[in-house]
């Protein structure tokens, strides 16, 4: 039971059961993994296909004894299980054991392989959450490095537009200039939101929203990166309000829509549209892309999964469709996405509307 968490599990257990039950050569198999660690064994006296089989369970006896030698010494391998499940197996050569002394052997094995495990589970997850905080200031750090210095561009060039004379080609560069910087900024701030975002856990703050509501700041806060691309917005009429957190809501449009800039060519029109049918409002963005291959259509919701076709070809950090998921998701709503038969993709969620219109 005193295994050190900083070596190897299965030498620990083999030195451990030799030196303590009088075994001249110990063998422990890791069900798992299938990893052989042995102290004291010569090769030619313990089968090591026997001990992968018994720890895997595919072997069909309880224990695998060899015939005595004349010296009376035996080789015997044995199930390491706990709660009804084989986790490894465990060989000895030395004296003979009873087949009672020798369950007795492998269920310590077993729990010291149980405790083993839940301690390094528990190491995984503290490291897990020192991770997540050590995101959380290393993203603050990042955000303020990067605002400070875009704040002073920004500022400058403002006051240079305003302040001084400038030839109409002059100030169309200092135009474009400032429109960078605005969409610098936007990308900056977009991208720690999203990282923020804990996978599967946005925070959701829910009110009543009209659909009208939830679209128009989005395309309005991508205005710059939409580049000038035709824009068609169809929202049913009557459509109900949807009980649904404005804020979030709008950062996962927003990945859509930036998604569908991305992967569709410059020039072509993207459509947002949104219906309703009994209890649900379904709004849809469509691109004139690629399309999206069939054997991707799950994968690419993974977080910091990027497309096959275009990984090499456009950027990004294939964080913001599994942000999106993770927020529709929250609210107890549904995102897919499809290949449309006239050529594109189809990005779809659902969102169920509001309680107070009456309907469930």
């Amino acid at each position: 039971m005193l295994i050190d968490s900083t070596r190897d599990l299965g030498t620990q257990i083999a030195g451990q059961v030799k030196e303590r039950f009088g075994f001249s050569g110990v063998a422990y198999c890791d069900g798992l993994s299938g990893k052989l660690s042995m102290i004291g064994v010569p090769d030619a006296m313990l089968e090591h296909q026997v001990l992968r089989d018994i720890a895997v369970g595919t072997a069909s006896w309880f224990v695998w004894r060899k015939e005595s030698t004349p010296e009376g010494i035996e080789v015997v391998v044995a199930p390491v299980s706990l709660g009804g499940k084989t986790v490894g197996s465990i060989g000895a050569v030395g004296p003979a054991v009873s087949e009672p002394d020798l369950q007795a052997i492998a269920n310590l094995v077993g729990i010291a392989v149980e405790s083993a495990r839940q301690k390094e589970a528990a190491s995984r997850l503290e490291a897990a959450r020192q991770s997540e905080r050590l995101r959380g200031i290393l993203l603050d750090a990042l955000a303020h490095d990067f605002t400070t210095p875009l704040t002073s561009i920004k500022g400058a060039i403002t006051t240079v537009r305003s302040e001084y004379e400038h030839e109409p080609d002059e100030d169309d560069l200092l135009l474009v200039v400032e429109e960078e910087v605005d969409k610098l900024s936007g990308m900056i701030d977009e991208t720690v939101d999203m990282a923020r975002i804990e996978p599967g856990r946005p925070r959701i703050r829910r009110r009543q929203v009209s659909v009208a509501k939830l679209i128009r700041p989005a395309v309005d806060r991508l205005k710059s990166l939409l580049d000038g691309r035709p824009l068609e917005i169809e929202v049913q009429e009557d459509i109900s309000m949807v009980s649904a957190d404005p804020d979030m809501i709008g950062l996962a449009l927003r990945q859509l829509l930036g998604n569908a800039v991305k992967y569709s060519p410059h020039g072509s029109t993207i459509a947002i549209s949104a219906t309703q049918t009994e209890g649900i409002v379904t709004v849809r963005v469509r691109d004139q892309g690629p399309g999206i291959p069939q054997d991707e259509i799950e994968s690419i919701f993974e977080r910091f999964y990027r497309g096959s076709r275009t990984r090499d070809s456009v950027a990004g950090t294939g964080m913001g469709l599994s942000v999106a998921r993770d927020i529709i998701n929250a609210h107890q709503g549904r995102l897919w996405a499809e290949n449309r038969p006239e050529g594109g993709a189809q990005f779809s969620f659902s969102l169920p509307i509001s309680i107070e219109d009456g309907n469930p």
